[in-house]
């Protein structure tokens, strides 16, 4: 986890500041924080957004004493009044939601919220007019509540919701069909009406019963349109995008008495999507099954909550997430029917289900962790409030899991902490977060390792069966930094021109470049970079390093009250500096395929004067012209060349390298360099720079990506390589128009 921490500490120019970034619970989602769903109980809420971004000292640090204590973490439900639309019908509440288990969010900056409709809890109702097929959408700046989608539905409800960031498509199971269905997330803009959804073959659904299962050898399982669920088998639940492919679960088998099955487990399977969310056909793998029966290393099987036999089996995985590492995490849910049932009915509806975590790659190809790993709850002494015995521990998931960028376990779950031998002891029912690594240790209260928030509040009384699920602002650099350029100026000195976009939660208002070779050090950010937001360009220049160098260097950013709230270790691969330089390249694609032309800036690090540029193409390529007359171009000076066509014979995405000389004017000095460059996809037939869309056509479609591009740095639009978009640019098109 990241804290933030005064800048004084680091530069020694900035006063320590008292404040710290992000202490209440507020929107936006910033970095670090968390968004669960839970059953609506008391006040109501039903989706909590939980600042967990700063948990030293809060409730029992990693490692503290034991029992653990429930940290208070600032909770938000967009409450009214006081909410940014003025309106209760955006509270996160059952009246304006029903009740929902999975939530997911997108990669908009701020983040907005989705959740689906479910049955988790009970017959317990949808939102205003919902069947259970909804899917909603939570702004994320506003908190307003928008009816996204509605998937056929005639009261089952949902399974669980993911998001692809290639394709920005939510992907969402149906427990009434079985259907996989691809909706559109709607990053930003308006969701009203809500999109009624259509299965239409090959198109926006996956029936994994009738198309995934023969991929494997399996028979079919078709819907059942008699019955309220569908058929256990096909029935999907967790869901989650990873490397271009959509994995699920399938519930085979449960709890419920009988409900144990001899001859399937329960599975996770996986299936190919498209760029444009596309289920890909004859593409389905089942990844792995279940394991059966083993829980924490000492505690034997799962136990049927209705008598005290030993049976092997598992509860349905109802959630699926990948790490930043790529490592996955499975968290089941108990079920004892279709539906779930709370408390006070008393019904063992917990406690027999785990967070698994597995390494490797599709398909098939995945090993488990050990089953301990990841130790959910704790029941004092081992055996279950409500009667039943010998209930394992750290067996209480209730369905959800997350990781944070630096690998920490986030899952809901039930009896985080509870004790039948000493009621005056709190009740933790809700998110716990467990250190990287695991928290099998042998400390006996393993939960003395991790963070307990109870999802409610209250911890008088239990919130047994009431959890499910969350999700985790993942932004795991608090600055994308992007380089522009890596400029030669002389020897030993260069310029870094760079971008950085703010992912830290908080506007920052300075940057520090700590490393003595830099300046300036101390960079003013005016305007100040809002949260999300990317910076102006910014040049520094760099002395005292030798061509050729791998350097790394401290990157802080600071908020106005001078409080850092973001600070990485970069490096930086410095050119070699010899001979010369090509920077700001450019490449329009051709009609021909492998064919494009190339444009760029040549600076001329030799100690001669630069009069000619050769290029000499690689062996089956062609470059026209061969020779270039520039200049003269003096000792690091720079002048922007081109464009010359290459015909590279080379499949789009490919890198074509070339040889490009320079020559003193009288041809008697020369040195020479290897450029490389990727072959871009195929052009439009008219072969124009101006055609900005490849269309074919120049038009009004051109003139506006130029009007847009108006006034910034080289790019497409710069069609006359002057370094800037402008009149010369607007010519130049208007003279190709049509």
């Amino acid at each position: 986890m990241r804290f933030q921490k005064p800048l004084a500490a680091a530069i020694g120019v900035l006063a320590q500041a008292s404040i710290v970034c992000g202490q209440a619970a507020s929107l936006p989602v910033d970095p670090g924080e968390s968004v669960i769903t839970h059953f609506s109980g008391q006040p109501g809420f039903v989706v909590t957004l939980l600042n967990t971004a700063n948990p030293v000292g809060q409730g029992a640090p990693l490692g503290g004493v034991s029992p653990s204590t429930n940290w208070l973490a600032p909770k938000y439900h967009n409450e009214f009044p006081g909410n940014p639309t003025n309106n209760p019908a955006d509270v996160w509440n059952a009246t304006n939601l029903g009740q929902v288990f999975g939530v997911v969010l997108d990669d908009a900056s701020p983040p907005n919220i989705y959740v689906a409709a479910s049955t988790v809890y009970g017959n317990l109702g949808f939102g205003p007019g919902g069947n259970g097929g909804e899917v909603y959408r939570i702004d994320g700046v506003t908190g307003a509540i928008c009816k996204l989608a509605v998937l056929p539905n005639s009261g089952q409800g949902l399974g669980n919701i993911a998001y692809d960031p290639v394709s920005t498509m939510l992907f969402v199971t149906d427990f009434d069909d079985g259907m996989i269905y691809a909706v559109p997330a709607r990053l930003s803009g308006p969701c009203a009406p809500a999109t009624q959804v259509v299965c239409t073959a090959g198109g926006n659904c996956y029936d994994h019963g009738v198309v995934g299962r023969p991929q494997e050898g399996l028979g079919v399982i078709a819907d059942n349109a008699t019955q309220s669920f569908t058929a256990l088998g096909r029935r999907v639940w967790g869901v989650a995008v990873h490397e271009g492919r959509l994995f699920y679960s399938v519930w085979w088998e449960d709890s419920r008495p009988g409900g144990q099955n001899a001859t399937e487990a329960n599975e996770v399977w996986s299936v190919a999507i498209t760029n444009t969310g596309a289920f890909v056909p004859n593409s389905t793998v089942r990844e792995f099954l279940v394991p059966q029966g083993a829980i924490p290393s000492g505690a034997g099987f799962l136990l049927h909550p209705a008598d005290s036999q030993v049976i092997p089996y598992s509860n349905p995985v109802s959630d699926i997430h990948f790490s930043r590492d790529g490592h996955m995490f499975l968290a089941e849910r108990t079920r004892l029917a279709d539906t779930g049932t709370l408390i006070p009915t008393f019904v063992n509806d917990a406690h027999s289900s785990r967070v698994l975590e597995l390494t490797g790659t599709s398909p098939a190809a995945w090993v488990f962790a050990p089953l301990n790993t990841w130790k959910i709850g704790y029941l004092e002494p081992m055996g279950d409030c409500d009667g039943a015995s010998l209930v394992p521990e750290g067996a209480n998931s209730s369905g959800g899991v997350a990781t944070d960028c630096d690998g920490n376990v986030f899952a809901m779950a039930d009896a985080l902490f509870a004790s039948c031998v000493n009621p005056s002891l709190p009740y933790i029912y809700g998110l716990t977060i467990i250190p990287a690594g695991g928290n099998s240790a042998t400390v006996p209260l393993w939960t003395s390792q991790s963070y307990l928030i109870d999802s409610d509040g209250p911890t008088a009384v239990h919130a047994k069966t009431g959890q499910g699920d969350v999700a985790v602002r993942d932004v795991c650099d608090c600055a994308e930094i992007e380089t522009e350029s890596i400029e030669c100026k002389a020897e030993g000195e260069f310029t870094w021109t760079f971008t950085f976009t703010n992912n830290s939660g908080t506007t920052a208002s300075v940057l520090i470049l700590p490393d003595p070779s830099m300046s300036p050090n101390v960079i003013p950010l005016n305007p100040p970079v809002a949260d999300g937001n990317t910076s102006a360009p910014i040049t520094v220049t760099i002395t005292g390093q030798q061509p050729g160098a791998h350097i790394c260097f401290d990157f802080i950013l600071g908020d106005v009250e001078g409080d850092e709230c973001c600070h990485l270790n970069p490096c930086l691969d410095l050119p070699d500096c010899e001979c010369g330089q090509v920077l700001h390249t450019e490449i329009i694609a051709t009609a021909v395929p492998g064919a494009f032309q190339f444009s760029f800036t040549f600076t001329n690090l030799a100690a001669w004067n630069t009069g000619h540029l050769v290029f000499i193409p690689a062996s089956g390529s062609a470059i026209n012209p061969g020779i270039l007359n520039v200049g003269p171009i003096p000792p690091y000076g720079s002048q922007v060349v081109g464009p010359v066509t290459i015909v590279s014979g080379l499949a789009p995405g490919s890198q074509y390298c070339f040889t490009l000389g320079n020559h003193s004017p009288n041809w008697v000095q020369c040195c020479f360099i290897e450029v490389c460059v990727t072959v871009p996809a195929q052009g439009a037939a008219t072969g124009s720079p101006a055609d900005l869309n490849d269309d074919g056509v120049v038009n009004a479609v051109d003139l506006s990506i130029l009007i847009g591009a108006w006034g910034t740095r080289r790019g497409p639009a710069d069609l006359d390589h002057d370094g800037i978009v402008g009149a010369g640019d607007l010519a130049i098109l208007l003279g190709a128009w049509g």
